[in-house]
């Protein structure tokens, strides 16, 4: 068919749009609730692995604390991946936030929510304590007080 009259332009249009309507699948009440429930399980799902990875990342930081800082390009990448955890924490923390914002009331995800705020304070814990050690490590009087004590 040709598109050069008003005619058969506005024709197929109205063949398009028509097509496109009648494609559009209905789905039933049931397919909406398991839609939703299972959009419920993967956000626990994902919460219960971002916990997990959460975890990891705390027994890391505590292996760092037996490590000795020999040169500066090894205080740049400590100082680095403090700051980057630091970052992540506060973007993660706003997270938790929005969680709690958007489903707390309805009482989804509550447990899975909370132990997500818990070891991001963990962590929080953990890296400021990180952070002390490895200052404590630089501070003369510290170190001369260490001395005297042996």
């Amino acid at each position: 068919m040709e598109t050069t009259t008003l005619s058969n332009i506005t024709n197929e249009i109205i063949t398009i749009i028509s097509k496109n309507n009648s494609s559009i699948p209905k789905i039933t009440e049931e397919q909406r609730i398991n839609a939703f429930l299972d959009s419920i399980n993967r956000l626990k799902k994902r919460l219960i692995t971002r916990n997990n990875k959460i975890n990891e990342l705390e027994k890391l930081y505590v292996k760092i604390t037996w490590q000795d800082i020999t040169n500066n390009t090894e205080q740049e990448l400590l100082d680095k991946v403090i700051e980057s955890s630091e970052n992540f924490i506060k973007k993660s923390f706003v997270n938790v936030a929005k969680l709690r914002r958007n489903f707390w009331k309805d009482n989804i995800c509550r447990l899975e929510i909370k132990q997500y705020q818990t070891e991001l304070e963990n962590l929080e814990d953990t890296v400021g304590e990180v952070k002390q050690i490895f200052s404590l490590r630089k501070d003369e009087d510290y170190l001369n007080l260490l001395n005297d004590l042996d």
